[in-house]
């Protein structure tokens, strides 16, 4: 698998070949190969016959994915859901895993250009007082993630409720339009200090140049890449921010949902392209494929996390690895009894 993330402090990236940067492109239906049956993409990807039948029958199976670097911790899941592929992707755009997510605090939708009211039911809870003074007294490093100007910015103000959840509130509109504006070129770097710097917008190109999309959808994953520069016609995006509990502590995030139709199938891209503190970035890509009498969903995650280098960085990763699967087979079988 190419990678093209280059570790420390990053070198922009430029574009793919043959994609305009400075317009919009507009792709036409032969933006998508022909996607494969179910059980020939579940065979493609690794999964056994044993593996496809247990999962035709309403298993969740659990399958080891390539990863992008020593940060990304992935994971793969295929199972079964009694929904067609039409129905669960208006519902996974609609927000039913957050509505189903035991973890989730608050959520809300962002479109447009958005303003700092779309962000008023965000709150530093629960435990307010240590949350607003770790944000007035943050640091360059691995605790929060910040960019040297929202530092700078929070530094500046009283340690009161209302100063620091109005700047955040500022601090996660300005990254949203950017996104919006620039995608994975317009993510700031989160400051870890003594010079050195996080890139979600290198990490999740990296995370983009491992996934086997590109043999079935070779522009529709360009389109992802190089999101907004091209667009499939149809396509349906969402943004949210959300607050969630990631081992306990409440995380907040910026989302990008893409889904694109394939003839009945869909593919789903989910992208966490801001997250305070636990990790750096998230990504999932999903494949909603028609089977008999519901749909066969393909799901593939990284979770880029500084918490798996260094010493007995193969341990922490196979417990950081174990988390994040609990959490979400737990919402996976969710997912399958509210479609039954």
């Amino acid at each position: 698998m190419a990678r093209s993330l280059l570790w420390g402090r990053p070198m922009r990236r430029a574009p793919l070949a043959g994609l305009a940067s400075s317009c919009l492109v507009l792709l036409s239906a032969s933006a998508w190969a022909t996607l494969p049956a179910a059980d020939a993409l579940l065979a493609a990807v690794g999964y056994s016959p044993e593996e496809i039948a247990t999962i035709e029958a309403g298993s969740i199976v659990r399958r080891e994915t390539p990863g992008a670097g020593d940060r990304d911790l992935t994971i793969g899941y295929a199972f079964f859901v009694k929904a067609t592929p039409a129905a669960l992707n208006k519902q996974l755009s609609e927000g039913v895993l957050q509505a189903i997510d035991p973890n989730a605090l608050a959520t809300a939708t962002l479109s447009g250009e958005s303003s700092v009211g779309a962000f008023a039911k965000l709150k530093l809870q629960p435990d307010t007082s240590s949350r607003v003074k770790r944000y007035q007294s943050a640091s360059p490093g691995a605790d929060l993630n910040l960019s040297s100007a929202e530092l700078a910015e929070f530094n500046e103000l009283p340690a009161t409720t209302p100063a620091i959840e109005h700047q955040l509130r500022l601090a996660l509109l300005a990254r949203y339009r950017a996104y919006r504006a620039k995608g994975l070129w317009g993510i700031v770097d989160y400051d870890r200090g003594d010079g050195k710097v996080r890139s979600p917008g290198d990490e999740l190109t990296a995370v983009m140049n491992t996934i086997p999309l590109q043999e079935y959808a070779p522009r529709a994953w360009a389109a992802m890449l190089n999101y907004p520069a091209s667009k499939v016609p149809g396509s349906h995006e969402v943004f949210r921010w959300e607050q969630f509990k990631v081992s306990g502590v409440p995380t907040i995030a910026l989302t990008h949902g893409l889904s694109m139709a394939s003839g009945d199938a869909f593919v789903v891209l989910q992208r966490q392209f801001y997250v305070s503190e636990g990790f750096n970035c998230e990504q999932a890509i999903v494949a909603l494929l028609p089977a008999d009498g519901g749909t066969v969903v393909v799901f593939s995650n990284h979770t880029s996390t500084d918490k798996v280098e260094g010493f007995a960085g193969g341990i922490k990763r196979s417990i950081g690895r174990g988390i994040v699967a609990g959490q979400l087979e737990t919402l996976f079988a969710r997912l399958q009894k509210r479609a039954r």
